[in-house]
């Protein structure tokens, strides 16, 4: 059935431009100035051949929607049609990256007038450009873990910007398109790290900030290389005052702690009691694993300044947190940057796998560590993205 102008495109618009139409394919604008498209009947499957086409399509669709309404909208909403039509109707459909391309420029500089303005305007009226950033606080094995999940191309962001930053999209378990960016700072530790968060929130603006990568353990007789640290509180082991008793230094802590989302630790200790998925991610690493079944360990996770090569420290922050899962450097300065970078701040979310406990270094289990946290993110958020998002609009 062939559409036409006026009429109602079969889900309750009315068709007020047809930019495509043929066989079973029609794209189109409605009278509410929204690009739509059908696919044959309203049940209709899309052919897997199309699936990339149509992923490039919510991405690109996903950043005109962030900028303000008016003839540049417009225009590159009817650029957008046209480029869907001609990926729905072609037998070849090729990279969608390239058939994008023009549009992607033309979209991105836009969207860079939006961040450049965004210095003058309330930050709680700025549109959300991403919908997840991730945090990582090394490039190897960290960063290198998330790249693998899903196709990612880098971003040039700003002339002058030293940051390299990449891009993806990830489909929810109800085929909704998530947009995310991913970075690694250029130097270690917690004060680069914090730098690097603020700057991809303040940029960015994603509805969930995470952190994923490799930590300590803190009990050795009850966790096992791999299993995933679920921070409730994120602390700073290295907040306090120092001073001198009888020529002995001494350092009072002042760890200021800083709190998960409620909802979703609720969540997580569900994916905790079930485990289906941890053996799955188990199951799907493509090398040695432990003997031991995946866990999730929830609780307080301290930030220290240094790399810890002792478990004394450990011993006495558990003499007043007895939960402690373990420690790392960066978590709770990103968690900072998080909360204080934004109003409203963007949801924190940090997922730390065990690769050694402070007084067994050993690098062994790095690259699975990396492995379980990243691949255990990913699951969540596509599974859990409709939980995150009520948090969000909250």
């Amino acid at each position: 059935m062939q559409l036409k102008v006026g009429d109602d495109d079969g889900y309750g618009h009315k068709i007020s431009k047809i930019l495509g139409q043929s066989g079973p394919v029609c794209v189109y604008i409605t009278e509410d100035d929204q690009l739509r498209w059908n696919y044959g009947k309203q049940d209709d499957p899309l052919p897997d051949k199309y699936r990339p086409t149509m992923n490039a399509f919510d991405a690109h669709m996903h950043d005109i929607q962030a900028i303000p309404n008016g003839d540049r909208k417009r225009s590159l909403y009817m650029l957008l049609g046209k480029l869907l039509f001609d990926g729905l109707t072609s037998e070849k459909p090729g990279a969608p990256a390239l058939r994008f391309r023009k549009l992607e420029n033309k979209v991105r500089v836009e969207l860079d007038k939006v961040i450049a303005h965004a210095a003058s305007v309330s930050t709680r009226n700025l549109p959300k450009l991403f919908d997840i950033a991730i945090i990582c606080a090394l490039h190897d094995p960290e960063l290198d873990a998330v790249l693998r999940i899903g196709t990612w191309s880098s971003l040039n962001f700003e002339e002058g910007d030293p940051q390299t930053y990449h891009s993806a999209t990830w489909a929810t378990n109800r085929d909704k398109q998530l947009r995310v960016v991913a970075a690694a700072p250029n130097h270690m530790g917690p004060v680069a790290a914090a730098a690097l968060a603020a700057k991809v929130i303040w940029r960015f603006r994603p509805r969930i900030v995470c952190m994923v990568g490799i930590a300590a353990g803190s009990k050795s007789d009850d966790q096992e290389f791999g299993d995933i640290l679920v921070p409730d509180h994120t602390f700073d082991y290295g907040s306090g005052k120092t001073s001198s008793e009888n020529g002995t230094l001494r350092i009072l802590h002042n760890p200021n702690p800083l709190q998960t989302n409620s909802k979703l630790l609720g969540r997580l200790k569900e994916w905790k009691r079930r485990g289906s998925e941890l053996d799955e991610i188990k199951r799907s690493f493509g090398g040695t694993t432990p003997k031991s079944s995946l866990q999730i360990h929830i609780g307080p996770l301290f930030s220290s300044p240094t790399v810890m090569s002792t478990s004394e420290p450990i011993k006495e922050v558990m003499g007043h947190w007895r939960k402690l899962v373990g420690v790392e450097m960066e978590a709770h300065a990103v968690h900072r940057a998080a909360n204080d970078t934004i109003d409203p701040p963007p949801i924190y979310l940090c997922m730390k796998s065990v690769c050694d406990f402070a007084d067994r270094k050993d690098d062994v289990w790095q690259r699975y560590a990396a492995f379980t946290s990243a691949t255990l993110l990913h699951k969540f958020v596509v599974e859990e993205w409709a939980t995150i998002a009520e948090e969000v609009s909250g």
